[in-house]
């Protein structure tokens, strides 16, 4: 247990959230993750229950910033990814820096990919570090422009499990 002066000397500012998405096969555009409200955890309000694909900074907490987003993909049906399910798809994020499109500030973008492996879930990374002033926002959009069967070869809509962590590493760079 910490001692009762440690929030005074050690503030974390930041924010743990969770969310997801369901994503219709064979679907090429992306789209922008929703995240629950109530975060997991936040110590300031990053997430705007209004708002909840964008993550904003709040007043006099301009500074620099680390961003890890973990994403679990798995088929609807709970059954495992397949050969056929590897070779006809791909899975797609990007995060965003104050901008709406991939086009828009690409050099704030961090865009990756995933093939789809054999196993029940298909897990990926992104990991994004700098600068965000007072009222910049991130958002996440997700993207799965494939098709994936089911047992009885039909296609099915594929589920985007997300989890995102935003810590506040100190000031300004």
């Amino acid at each position: 247990m910490a001692p009762p002066w440690f929030d005074r000397w050690i503030r974390v500012h930041g924010a743990d959230l969770s969310g997801g998405a369901t994503i219709v096969q064979d679907t090429a555009n992306f789209i922008e993750v929703k995240f629950n409200h109530p975060p997991e955890w936040q110590s300031d309000p990053f997430l705007d229950p209004a708002d909840r694909t964008k993550i904003t900074i709040p007043r006099k907490l301009a500074g620099r910033y680390y961003v890890r987003v973990t994403i679990r993909w798995e088929k609807t049906d709970n059954y495992e990814f397949q050969i056929p399910d590897r070779d006809n798809s791909c899975f797609y994020t990007y995060l965003t820096k104050n901008g709406d499109t991939i086009t828009h500030r690409l050099s704030e973008t961090r865009i990756s990919a995933a093939p789809v492996v054999n196993s029940t879930k298909t897990v990926m990374h992104v990991l994004w570090e700098g600068n965000l002033r007072k009222d910049d926002f991130i958002k996440l959009f997700i993207s799965h422009p494939g098709t994936v069967l089911s047992a009885s070869n039909m296609t099915i809509p594929v589920m985007a499990n997300v989890w995102l962590t935003l810590r506040r590493l100190g000031p300004l760079v």
